[in-house]
């Protein structure tokens, strides 16, 4: 089962966790999953030389965001995966999340709101399905 993390992404999700630093820089540090950001503008994916889509690139604006995670969270609740409750509180935590500024008329947010697709594979970041 896909989350809505995983279904509305801020960054990559690793299942494994390399040690940051120290003699073991680079090795696997333990079993626990890890989390590379993503970039929040195309510039700083472009400077960085990230090949993953910014934040700004797949959402358009914190509206994008809000519709891709009231999408995944709607999708699940259908399914009948995640309660309407949870739903709720992942949709608030979204909306005050604040991870790019508010622009309504975004291209690519009005894109991702507008859109009504099903299928898992593409729904949930406009075609971008490289996060996991």
């Amino acid at each position: 089962m896909r989350s809505v993390l995983l279904r509305a992404p801020l960054g990559t999700y690793t299942p494994w966790n390399p040690v940051a630093a120290g003699p073991l820089k680079g090795n696997e540090g333990n079993l626990a999953a890890g989390y590379i950001a993503f970039t929040q503008t195309r510039a700083e994916r472009v400077a960085s030389g990230d090949p993953r889509p910014s934040v700004e690139e797949r959402y358009g604006s914190q509206e994008g965001y809000n519709c891709v995670v009231e999408r995944a969270a709607a999708r699940l609740v259908r399914d009948r995966l995640l309660l309407p409750v949870d739903a709720d509180r992942l949709i608030a935590q979204a909306a005050a999340s604040n991870v790019l500024p508010s622009d309504p008329g975004n291209h690519t947010a009005r894109e991702l709101c507008s859109s009504h697709h099903d299928d898992d594979d593409d729904d949930d970041q406009g075609g971008h399905d490289d996060d996991d």
